[in-house]
């Protein structure tokens, strides 16, 4: 048995699964470090840096409002039925943003 496999707890025969799930959450950590950069560098070209603060404002209300939102779903609809729910709403959305960039919104 190896010093990892003592340190975190690695059963025999888990050591496949562990790996899989590590690479695959090395794999979506840097994707999602690269889009951040890209999303950054669109953001500075396209508005500017003097934009920051209000864009942090706007940023925590959003959030706000979103965490509120998630608390009284949990509560109305209890955890289960809300994490089952949540995919398929963030599909709604984004189908919906699709089909608002198919028809040539500019603002989205």
């Amino acid at each position: 048995m190896s010093i990892a496999s003592r340190v975190f707890r690695i059963q025999k025969g888990e050591g496949t699964l562990v790996a899989l799930i590590v690479g695959l959450m090395f794999i979506s950590l840097g994707a999602a470090t690269i889009g951040e950069s890209a999303i950054d560098a669109l953001f500075f070209d396209r508005i500017g840096p003097q934009a920051l603060p209000i864009m942090f404002l706007l940023q925590g209300g959003a959030a706000l409002m979103a965490m509120v939102a998630i608390t009284g779903t949990l509560g109305r609809l209890g955890p289960r039925r809300a994490y089952l729910g949540a995919p398929l709403l963030l599909v709604t959305v984004v189908v919906g943003e699709r089909a608002l960039l198919l028809v040539g919104s500019g603002w989205i």
